[in-house]
Formats: C-alpha cells, structure tokens, sequence
C-alpha cells in the first residue's frame, strides 16, 4: 500500500494483514503523542495482559518516551511516525486515504508493525480491570474473531467522576488479523473506522475492562481544532463527557497509587520497579 506523498519509507506492506503462525498471540497497538500525564500506568497496566506492545510516537513533545523507556516495558518496540495526523471531523473529509496525514492509513502502518495475529487498538490514557485478562484468555479459545470491550468513562482530575455516557464501548475492541482486516474512512469521513470480514464471529463484552481517562486528563481536546465549539460533532463529543455521577466502581491498584504519589510518573515507575506489587489489583476508593 503505498501512500499518495510518494514516501517509500512509510509504504505499508501489501500483505500487513496476514500474520505467520509464528505470531499466535495479542498485541497491543498503541498510538502516542503527547501522553506523559497517564502513559506509566497505563503501561503497568496492561503490559502483562499482552504478548507484545508495539508504541508508535507521533510528534512527541512532552516526555512520553523517556518515561516509556525508563519503565522498559517487556516485549514492547518502539516506532516513529513523523506527520502530522488531520484534525478529526469535517476537515479530515478532505484528505485522501492513502495518505500519511490520514488516521486510517496511519492506523494500518501501526498495525502492520505488529506480529501477532490478534490486535487490539489501546490508548495511552486507557488502564485495564482484570477482565483484559479475562478478554485475551477468551480469544484464545479461537472462539471468535472480534471481541467488544467496554470502559468506564471517568472524567475529571481526580477520577472520581462517570461521564454522561457512563460507558464507552468504541475503545477496547481486539480482533484477529486476517486479509481484508484493515482500516478506512468511517461512514462519515470524519476519522477512521475498523474494517472486518462481515461474517466475522464477535462476543460482546457487558462488564468494563478498562477505564478510559482521555477527559480526565488536563486539556482532553488539545488535538481538536481551535474552532470546535463551532461544530456540532465536536460539541456532541463533549457533551457525552460533561460529568454525571460519582463513580463507585473498582481502581486498579496501580491507578490510586499513581494519585497517591500526586500523579508522579517516575515515583510510580520506582515504587513498581521490585515486581512485587500487582498493578491489577481491584481495590475501591476510599475518600
């Protein structure tokens, strides 16, 4: 797949797509720019859950990648990818597929660094529950090709509170890689969208596997156009994220003690360094 700018460094594999059986297994796809502010938990939190994490940093400015690599993930590799990613919604209609600039044509030179033959697209600002356990013992059971997964929506700094929706089930999804899988414009041409054979065999998570914390960081709409107060999708967006109700939900245990070092990242890096400590751990907040 090569794209329109003509850039053969970044052409994509025609065959991306078709795994060897040497890479039975889950990866992780994690696409990162500026994410310092939950990158470390996140990555104790899921790193043992997968069997490779495959980073791609996309104009990094804050120290997202120093802190990856102080933490060292294991079976993690790190990638570049140097263009500028278009602004989701109405302006993202004007860019070709097949260029760098476009999100779906971003998300499949990701997916093509990974080698095994399950995927999962997961966020820096995303920290499991023990279900993503759950989730990759269910998919090797080779029972199903597409596995729904939901989140939490917690919003606010002190991740205390649900969003409007509550839940959002557009996050976690893990599939299996396979010809045909790939991603492209979605319906409305305004950001990307998974594409899966249609007789594809799919379980639906019901219980949260995942917290998903993109508005409960500082400036959650860093990346959206400066005018999106002006635009109805955008707008939508926000609305669905305006905090509801207290959550009362479990924490993985890594999640309160990044809050209990005052969201420290290097601090939670050195109080997880001996291993002894399990970042998985269900424990409710107490006040």
């Amino acid at each position: 797949m090569k794209n329109v700018e003509g850039i053969e460094a970044f052409d994509i594999p025609s065959e991306f797509n078709i795994k060897n059986e040497n890479g039975l297994g889950a990866g992780a796809m994690m696409r990162l720019r500026d994410e310092a502010e939950y990158v470390v938990p996140c990555l104790l939190a899921v790193r043992d859950c997968f069997d490779e994490i495959v980073i791609v940093l996309n104009r990094t400015t804050d120290r997202t990648r120093e802190l990856i690599e102080a933490l060292d993930p294991p079976n993690c590799r790190i990638y570049e990818y140097p263009f500028e990613i278009a602004f989701r919604g109405p302006d993202h209609t004007a860019v070709p597929p097949n260029s760098v600039h476009h999100s779906a044509y971003f998300y499949n030179w990701c997916l093509s660094k990974l080698r095994c033959n399950w995927a999962a697209k997961w966020d820096g600002d995303n920290v499991a529950l023990p279900g993503s356990k759950d989730t990759i013992r269910l998919i090797r059971g080779g029972a199903y090709d597409v596995i729904e997964n939901c989140a939490w929506d917690l919003v606010g700094p002190a991740i205390d509170m649900l969003g409007s929706q509550e839940r959002v089930s557009y996050e976690g999804r893990i599939f299996r890689v396979g010809p045909g899988v790939r991603y492209g414009p979605s319906g409305n041409g305004y950001t990307q969208a998974l594409n899966v054979a249609p007789r594809s065999r799919r379980f639906r998570q019901v219980d949260p596997t995942f917290l998903h914390l993109k508005w409960a960081k500082r400036n959650p709409t860093c990346y959206w156009p400066e005018n999106w107060r002006r635009i109805a999708h955008f707008r939508a967006i926000a609305d669905r994220h305006r905090p509801k109700r207290r959550y009362t939900g479990p924490y993985p245990q890594v999640l309160l003690d990044y809050l209990a070092v005052n969201k420290d990242p290097v601090a939670l890096i050195e109080m997880y360094a001996d291993g002894r400590r399990d970042p998985l751990k269900c424990v409710t907040r107490r006040e």
